[in-house]
């Protein structure tokens, strides 16, 4: 793919992070065209998933995360996008 197809493959896929029990949306992080995505949250839990968009799937979400202050998590999610 070239990098104008790979920033629009990546920017309609998007990371959601959840409260802990799933009943509030906590941030919505889009990818950058390298895949990669971060953001700074407070210590806790939360759940991640995806936004699930077309005929998207993930063996790796929902994943239930638990956050230290002063600890750097890192999540990898594969998506398959049927590309």
């Amino acid at each position: 793919l070239n990098p104008k197809e790979l920033e629009a493959v990546y920017g309609a896929r998007k990371i959601i992070i959840y409260s802990a029990d799933t009943s509030e949306v906590i941030q919505t992080i889009g990818l950058a065209i390298t895949g990669d995505y971060g953001t700074n949250l407070p210590e806790g839990d939360y759940i991640l998933d995806i936004n699930y968009y077309e005929n998207d799937i993930s063996p790796d979400v929902p994943v239930k995360v638990s956050l230290v202050q002063g600890f750097t998590l890192g999540v990898d999610i594969i998506i398959y996008t049927g590309l």
